[in-house]
């Protein structure tokens, strides 16, 4: 299949004609023309291209879709899910599906169980929450305030992370000195302690015998 921002007038004139210097210049002048109504059509895509979109639009789009508890100072990446995310949440909004769905766009793997699953009190549920950062206490309760059920009250929110450190060990084995013994018709009669090359250190009542 032809791309249309490689494609040229001339590809399809005989050789005769698109070699005329007049006919080269009107397709040059075609080729660009078609560049740019393509970028503007590339651009005209915003609900379809918001894995592209930039983060001034993204703010733009937060606004339009009363994106919930969306930031600007959020990372754009973030700001993308969050967007993404907006039509599906009014859809679930009050469920355990949505109180899921934002914990995981926010802090990563989360999961939720309500009172019947664990034997709790009616109406609570708990959290687990996997965090991939550190995560704002405060910030992640007014967020659950805004997609839980009003008649729903958290419970217990457990929070677990993991962090990779590198663990580096050695050993070596050092000969410092040797004790060195003298004996006399076989009984010994004294001994000192030498380095390697035979200097007395220390001597059998551990004196040192030099610095």
């Amino acid at each position: 299949m032809t791309d249309l921002r490689d494609a040229r007038l001339t590809d399809v004139l005989p050789k005769a004609v698109a070699n005329q210097q007049e006919v080269k210049s009107l397709s040059d002048a075609w080729h660009d023309l078609t560049v740019l109504i393509l970028d503007f059509a590339d651009n005209a895509k915003i609900y379809t291209a918001i894995d592209g979109a930039s983060d001034e639009l993204l703010d733009i789009l937060a606004v339009q879709f009363r994106t919930p508890r969306y930031r600007q100072d959020y990372n754009i990446e973030t700001k993308r899910r969050m967007v993404k995310s907006s039509l599906p949440y009014y859809m679930t909004v009050g469920t355990k599906a949505a109180v899921e769905d934002v914990m995981r766009e926010m802090y990563g793997k989360a999961y939720v169980r309500e009172w019947f699953e664990y034997n709790g009190t009616p109406g609570c549920f708990q959290i687990k929450i996997d965090a991939e950062k550190p995560i704002d206490i405060e910030e992640l309760l007014d967020i659950l305030h805004h997609v839980k059920r009003t008649s729903a009250h958290l419970d217990t929110l457990q929070l677990s992370t993991e962090e990779a450190h590198d663990l580096f060990f050695g050993f070596a084995s050092v000969t410092v000195g040797k004790w060195f013994g003298s004996t006399v018709s076989g009984e010994e009669t004294f001994d000192w302690f030498v380095d390697a090359d035979g200097n007395a250190l220390m001597d059998a009542d551990k004196n040192v015998l030099t610095e």
